[in-house]
């Protein structure tokens, strides 16, 4: 698989590894080859695991069906709509190509990140 490097300013072949972030989550990251530089990370077809509360481990698609009352009290906690934005701005992360907006997009989410503690 080839991907932009913009450091390097052609497409180049990259590595691929696994990444644990904060909340536990897995991501692949991809590296350029060359020059080394984080590139971004690949889609995966996952679903969102929950890592807090008593439905700790199932998906966030699982839940939201069968327990709609324990999406109701996440809401009113406000810990939800985090997780939903963050859920969000991670898809939007993968699709997008300008570093600069990758960037910010990054940006917010580490905010959210920081609320969610």
């Amino acid at each position: 698989m080839k991907l932009l490097c913009f450091k390097c300013d052609k497409e180049v072949e990259i590595k691929t590894s696994f990444k644990i972030m904060r909340n536990g989550t897995e991501h692949i990251e991809a590296r350029c080859l060359q020059c080394n530089k984080f590139l971004k990370y690949l889609p995966q077809k996952k679903d969102v695991i929950l890592t807090f509360g008593k439905h700790k481990g199932k998906k966030l698609t699982e839940i939201i069906e069968k327990y709609p009352d324990y999406t109701k009290w996440l809401k009113n906690k406000g810990i939800m709509e985090l997780k939903i934005k963050r859920f969000e701005l991670l898809k939007k992360l993968r699709k997008e190509s300008n570093p600069i907006s990758q960037i910010e997009i990054k940006l917010e989410i580490d905010k959210l990140e920081e609320n969610m503690c």
